[in-house]
């Protein structure tokens, strides 16, 4: 499973912008063919369960001697979710991005076979608040994987640190595009984590991918200030929900205090929290280039990032650590269907 396209530097660059210019045509073809491969879960030997929550379990497994993470979620009510968060990932094909390899069911369960993290989320790699040096090469790479999703005319809508998965060399992948949508529809409601949500998601008209580059905003003023920091309140205090919202759509955001920041890191927190999307950096001061030609940015090669032997050195944390206890015999899971389930199921081609 390679990280990055081998080559020389100049073919990889031209390659890459290349898949960018075709990136909506490519998403849809491989969207509408929906032709994830299928592979029997009972033939992962499963090793760790590495975490859990409301989206499901992910374990680390091993086949062939590869591993990988597989994501287990019972089908329940949300099927047309799950449907839609598959067929995403399949047909999102970049290397920030978590890569979805095959799929498998069972009467009561659906499983993700994916690239496996070994250094886990990006509150893993380092202490909170990052120097700005390192953030820039952090951040660079979550910018590259936006500019990617927005190219497929995609909104992703759940960016947080915890979504940004930790691979060998530093290199950092976005996952977890349960609540992805298309753009080109009339995109409204609250989704995500609200601390992350943009003003604009509370209201009833359709917002734009400009709700990403918020949520960069958010993510940039916590990783420099302390863990789970927002600009809007302080998470101490006791306030309900709706304070919350209140003061996400209509107070200033403070600007970064402590530890002394750059004056050009204040001004693009500032710039990508503007309340006005059409006014927002990363949307509507230049699009995503206007995010990477930003003062802040001066000193990133983003090729660099993309081309392995120029990749820079980013210092790891250990690897991971799951746990083998409770670990599930998938193959006493209920009967498999691998071929198309009869009637209306809409997980016949799941």
């Amino acid at each position: 499973m390679p990280i990055f396209t081998r080559g020389k530097r100049a073919d990889i660059i031209v390659a890459y912008q290349n898949d960018l210019d075709n990136a909506e045509a490519n998403f849809n073809m491989r969207y509408d063919a929906n032709s994830c491969p299928k592979e029997d879960i009972a033939d992962f030997a499963l090793e760790e369960w590495i975490g859990g929550g409301a989206f499901g379990t992910v374990y680390k497994a091993r086949k062939d001697g590869n591993v990988y993470a597989i994501k287990r979620q019972l089908k329940g009510d949300r099927c047309v979710r799950l449907i839609l968060e598959k067929r995403t990932q399949f047909a999102f094909k970049n290397i920030f991005l978590v890569e979805l390899f095959s799929t498998w069911k069972t009467k009561l369960q659906t499983f993700m076979v994916m690239d496996f993290a070994t250094y886990g989320d990006l509150y893993n790699i380092g202490p909170i608040p990052h120097p700005e040096a390192k953030l820039k090469l952090l951040l660079g790479q979550v910018v590259l994987g936006l500019e990617y999703i927005h190219r497929c005319n995609m909104i992703y809508r759940d960016l947080k640190p915890s979504n940004i998965l930790v691979f060998e060399k530093g290199l950092l992948k976005l996952c977890d595009f349960g609540v992805t949508v298309r753009a080109s529809s009339a995109v409204i409601g609250t989704f995500g984590t609200l601390r992350f949500m943009a003003p604009e998601m509370h209201g009833d008209k359709p917002y734009t991918c400009a709700v990403d580059w918020w949520a960069l905003g958010i993510m940039m003023y916590e990783l420099l200030t302390e863990n789970g920091a927002t600009p809007f309140y302080d998470v101490d205090d006791d306030l309900s929900r709706l304070q919350k919202i209140d003061l996400i759509c209509h107070t200033d955001p403070l600007e970064l205090q402590n530890p002394p920041h750059s004056n050009a890191a204040k001004a693009m927190v500032a710039q990508l929290l503007f309340k006005d999307p059409n006014q927002r950096l990363g949307f509507g001061l230049g699009g995503c280039d206007g995010v990477k030609k930003h003062v802040w940015f001066s000193d990133i090669d983003f090729n660099n990032l993309i081309v392995e032997q120029d990749f820079p050195e980013i210092e790891l944390p250990p690897p991971i650590e799951g746990t083998q206890q409770g670990l599930p015999e998938f193959k006493n899971d209920p009967p498999h269907s691998p071929g198309p389930d009869p009637g209306n199921d809409p997980f016949a081609d799941f």
